[in-house]
């Protein structure tokens, strides 16, 4: 197959494997994709165990309902298309060969946490990323998390070319949403949406450039006991706020 998308996504049935769903749902967006990789072993137990600091339990108790049912309809898909592995590594030679059997194909990123190698990356024309941060600013892991600890007033949703350093590539543009009271699960759920709505513009190779600038960039890791105290403090503090505001109106 020639000049076609593969995108690659972790197994994670709240959040990126819906929109993957989504997309090829999509009649015009699915004649754009060649094939999906999807990585295994996507949550661990620090992962998880962060996740229980940062969402509210109603959100993780609905994700984990809708998970049931996006795990039956990810089995229906996968035994009705014929382009698609999963892979416990991209260095697999499983991956390598589902790669090489395609003619000059792009690649689309959404929400993986594995470091890509040149040589991985070489093997394809266009290579975008999709990083939820206003890069340069907060590359890496949890930009969500640490654009809220930082208290920053808009929340940024960046698109961009890939290279072998980290979220380091031309800007190819950025959504922003305004902060306001919203719980940080509300900007997980819409940094997916904003993929999808944006989908078929990245399949279109026809992009403008912003240089991504590493000399005022900034990397996170994973957040330590005391960022995610502080959020905690922080999201008791945005309720409270909240609720004097509809108090007053």
């Amino acid at each position: 197959m020639k000049n076609k998308f593969i995108i690659i996504t972790p197994e994670d049935y709240y959040f990126s494997i819906p929109i993957v769903l989504k997309i090829m749902n999509n009649d015009l967006l699915r004649n754009k994709i060649g094939g999906i990789i999807v990585k295994k072993n996507f949550f661990s137990l620090k992962k998880i165990f962060i996740s229980f600091f940062i969402f509210n339990i109603f959100f993780i108790l609905k994700k984990l309902l809708l998970s049931f049912k996006v795990k039956k309809e990810f089995k229906v898909f996968k035994n009705n298309y014929n382009n698609f592995i999963t892979v416990e590594s991209l260095k697999s030679d499983k991956c390598y060969n589902f790669i090489e059997a395609y003619d000059n194909p792009s690649l689309i990123v959404l929400s993986l946490d594995e470091i890509l190698s040149k040589n991985f990356i070489d093997k394809f024309n266009f290579k975008i990323n999709f990083h939820c941060s206003n890069l340069p600013i907060n590359r890496r892991l949890f930009p969500l998390f640490y654009s809220y600890l930082n208290n920053d007033e808009m929340m940024y949703f960046c698109f961009h070319f890939i290279d072998e350093k980290i979220d380091n590539g031309e800007i190819i543009f950025k959504k922003s949403l305004k902060k306001d009271y919203f719980p940080l699960s509300y900007f997980y759920e819409k940094a997916f949406d904003i993929f999808y709505d944006n989908f078929h513009y990245l399949t279109s190779q026809n992009y403008t450039k912003e240089h991504n600038d590493v000399s005022i960039s900034s990397y996170n890791f994973y957040p330590s006991l005391k960022n995610l105290l502080l959020f905690y403090y922080l999201n008791i503090k945005r309720i409270f706020l909240l609720l004097n505001v509809k108090q007053n109106n």
